[in-house]
């Protein structure tokens, strides 16, 4: 598949809606994205409220889990069936209506300018209304995603990505529920692909329409744990997978084994002072 307008050559593509219990908007998402001519597969991750009958007259692949087993595992199973069907890559998008399926077609063309590449959609929170908690959300998984790897990203919590299939199925990841968005954006990084920003409109229904699975005290736990092991990974001196052409960009042994020297890299790669300092003082928080 070219563009037209650029002469790019553009990844096969298949829209994935990863859904847990929102069949009051899974059925409007669905067929706007066929509406802009995408092929679409609804992988639905156990839920009990009937959500996959409200497609079954629409021309999309679906995919069922008797039980509920993460929004990660759902994009993995997505990944293998698009892999299946020749498709180079997949853009999940979140089922409950926050996003426009029209905007993928941005995510496939600023892909494919580095292909393989991931793209997010950098949701323009500040002119929607957005929670605070979102808010905060956002930007403290973005200090730690920036930490670990090394890329400053406007919104590495947005479920609206482009993903190459290959390095999905090549990946191994340690989470399959909440945290597993944020593992792959550094698991990507460390694998030397672009991860590339894309600003889109986002769409919050009143307080009282929202549905959200986000259970504040366990998901948060899970995600400390996961940017605890993240960080420790980044700095042991093994090199990790490299899925592009390039240097590596993983610690190197001898400069492990300088103290001095290690840091001041990280401090320069990763984060400024201040920041580096803010994450000594979190990580000690947390440990307490």
């Amino acid at each position: 598949m070219y563009n037209c307008s650029m002469g790019t050559p553009l990844p096969k593509t298949l829209l994935v809606i990863p859904v847990y219990n929102h069949a009051g908007t899974l059925r409007a998402v669905a067929r706007n994205g066929l509406a802009e001519r995408f092929p679409v597969l609804v992988v639905d991750d156990g839920s009990t409220d009937g959500g996959l009958d409200t497609v079954v007259d629409l021309p999309v692949a679906r995919q069922r889990f008797p039980s509920n087993r993460g929004k990660g595992a759902a994009i993995l199973a997505a990944a293998e069936l698009a892999k299946r069907s020749g498709y180079d890559a997949i853009v999940t998008i979140d089922a409950d209506g926050q996003h426009a399926p029209a905007d993928a077609h941005h995510l496939i063309e600023t892909a494919a300018a580095s292909w393989p590449a991931v793209a997010i959609g950098a949701r323009r929170m500040e002119d929607a209304n957005a929670p605070r908690s979102s808010v905060f959300g956002r930007d403290f998984s973005n200090f730690w995603v920036r930490l670990e790897c090394g890329h400053a990203l406007p919104d590495s919590q947005s479920g609206y990505r482009l993903y190459p299939v290959d390095f999905l199925l090549a990946g191994r990841f340690l989470s399959t529920g909440f945290p597993f968005e944020v593992e792959v954006l550094v698991r990507a990084g460390w694998a030397g692909l672009p991860l590339l920003s894309v600003p889109v409109p986002v769409h919050y229904p009143p307080a009282g329409e929202r549905v959200s699975h986000f259970r504040p005290f366990l998901d948060n736990l899970r995600l400390s744990c996961l940017h605890a092991w993240l960080v420790i990974r980044s700095l042991l001196p093994w090199p990790h997978p490299r899925l592009s052409p390039g240097e590596d960009a993983s610690p190197k042994t001898t400069e492990f084994l300088h103290p001095v020297r290690f840091f001041r890299r990280l401090s320069r790669e990763h984060s400024g002072a201040g920041e580096l300092a803010a994450a000594v003082w979190v990580g000690i928080f947390l440990g307490a």
